[in-house]
């Protein structure tokens, strides 16, 4: 009899007071462990037979140091929740996920895992939306993505957080994050700051970790409408075949959202300016907003 296997489908994680929630989703209900270390996975080559020759060409990887961590629902569940507390600021964990099926050691693991435990932005002091629950906004030069917000008192904005990563490690390309005032005509936007950076410098695909910027001291008046705007630039690449190719088309960051309710009761989320044809206008994103900060 086939032993009985699972894939997995998802992994996402949710930042704790002292933690970190990871949660994986697999194609079939089995109960998950999830093996963790400080310590970089070991590589080792070992033989194998190929057209008659032995070679040392293939590897497997291990775990010298590590503890097992079991899911914290009861049972075989499709969800598999991680609760893990004292987790300190800037340490790295690497883990992998293995288990059963009605109790049965399957054969099935996951790839291997590393999660940077960063500090989260601070308390909301001036203008905030930090649910990310709704999943991301694809943000691309020619359709961007913004997020709008108003401010209720006077203050001066010295950072900027988003909740921004990697759409693909296949993908990269250089980006840009605008402030800017309201204007009529979406792609001449009034700029107050912007930022060139690069894709690669965010954290990876379907983490939800806030990048933080440093802005040059913006007085912020209340009851002024304020958007922060965020979209590709001309030279993205994509890995196909071996190499590094062109690929416009294919360039894309990714902006964590709120849930389907509306979060931040001054702004909203919007798509759809087309900045490289200078065209269109924005389209607002019902009763969703984009993570962000702003703080003075």
């Amino acid at each position: 009899m086939r032993p009985p296997r699972w894939y997995l489908t998802w992994v996402k994680y949710e930042d704790l007071a002292d933690g970190l929630k990871v949660i994986a989703i697999t194609t079939s209900p089995c109960h998950l462990y999830m093996r963790h270390s400080l310590v970089d996975p070991k590589i080792h080559p070992f033989p194998v037979v190929r057209r008659g020759l032995t070679v040392r060409d293939d590897v497997y990887f291990c775990f010298d140091v590590y503890d097992d961590n079991e899911q914290d629902e009861p049972g075989d569940t499709l969800v598999h929740t991680f609760t893990k507390h004292d987790w300190p600021v800037c340490q790295t964990w690497f883990f992998y996920f293995h288990g059963t099926v009605n109790d049965v050691v399957s054969p099935s693991t996951s790839a291997i895992f590393s999660k940077h435990r960063l500090t989260p932005p601070p308390g909301p002091t001036n203008d905030c939306q930090t649910d990310t629950p709704g999943g991301p906004s694809w943000c691309h030069f020619w359709n961007a993505s913004s997020q709008t917000f108003e401010p209720d008192h006077p203050y001066v904005a010295r950072s900027l957080h988003l909740c921004l990563n990697q759409y693909a490690t296949t993908r990269k390309g250089p980006y840009r994050v605008i402030l800017a005032h309201d204007t009529a005509q979406c792609w001449m936007p009034n700029i107050l700051w912007q930022h060139d950076g690069y894709s690669t410098d965010l954290p990876l695909p379907n983490t939800r970790e806030w990048v933080s910027y440093d802005l040059p001291n913006i007085p912020c008046a209340p009851h002024l409408l304020y958007r922060i705007i965020v979209h590709t630039t001309p030279g993205w690449l994509e890995y196909y075949g071996g190499v590094w190719r062109p690929a416009e088309s294919r360039a894309s960051l990714a902006w964590w959202q709120g849930d389907i309710y509306h979060n931040y009761p001054r702004g909203y989320a919007w798509y759809g300016c087309n900045l490289r044809d200078s065209r269109g206008s924005w389209t607002q994103r019902t009763n969703v907003d984009h993570a962000f900060c702003v703080y003075a």
